[in-house]
């Protein structure tokens, strides 16, 4: 989670919740307790709990206000995105993220990982257990993490012109992202809401068309 992500993500616990003195057992929306005097105050965040720190208030909002990302499905769309549907080997034809999967699981799961660190770097998704390889030494089966989009502050970009430069002029994504002043990350996620909403492109563009870049 980048620094100042973080720091709007503090000041938003702070003001979702209320300082609370556990030893007198009352709010205190100084500061500062008026009965002991003391200001090392838990956060209160009413029907939810009463704990030191802003992170679990953070995640409370996380937990109830958005929805968690299905990472896997996402770098699945974004690596179809990038390679050929299928892959032919010898005189046989595969299904081109099937064979990724299970020809190298490993590298198949930091992959995972090091997208999802890029989509939290460019401000897409946070996640409170982060990303890495580093994680698979103690699994055995696939990353799981709890990510959540995030809707604030994002750089929204003419979804038309984009469609059209993409699907009309064929341009790659590289030269997308920076025509748009943006990471090829981004260009890829907004690409991907295309693809399951093309309705909203509103230029006449096949869906054979969308399918196949």
């Amino acid at each position: 989670m980048n620094s100042e992500l973080k720091e709007k993500l503090i000041q938003l616990a702070f003001n979702r919740s209320l300082p609370f003195c556990y030893n007198c057992y009352h709010e205190c929306p100084s500061g500062q307790c008026e009965s002991c005097g003391s200001d090392d105050l838990m956060r209160l965040v009413h029907g939810v709990g009463c704990e030191y720190g802003t992170e679990w208030v953070i995640q409370h909002i996380f937990e109830t206000e958005l929805t968690p990302v299905d990472l896997e499905e996402s770098f699945e769309e974004s690596i179809r995105q990038c390679y050929p549907e299928t892959t032919q080997v010898g005189w046989m034809e595969f299904d081109t993220v099937t064979l990724m999967k299970e020809n190298d699981p490993v590298s198949w799961r930091c992959a995972v990982s090091d997208f999802e660190s890029n989509e939290e770097s460019d401000g897409i998704i946070v996640s409170f257990d982060g990303g890495g390889c580093a994680k698979l030494q103690e699994l055995s089966g696939p990353v799981v993490s709890i990510a959540y989009k995030l809707s604030w502050e994002r750089e929204y970009l003419d979804l038309k012109e984009l469609a059209r430069l993409r699907w009309i002029e064929h341009w790659k994504i590289e030269r997308l992202a920076d025509y748009f002043a943006v990471s090829p990350t981004a260009v890829k996620e907004r690409l991907r809401n295309l693809k399951k909403r093309p309705i909203d492109i509103g230029i006449p563009i096949s869906s054979k068309v969308i399918r196949g870049s």
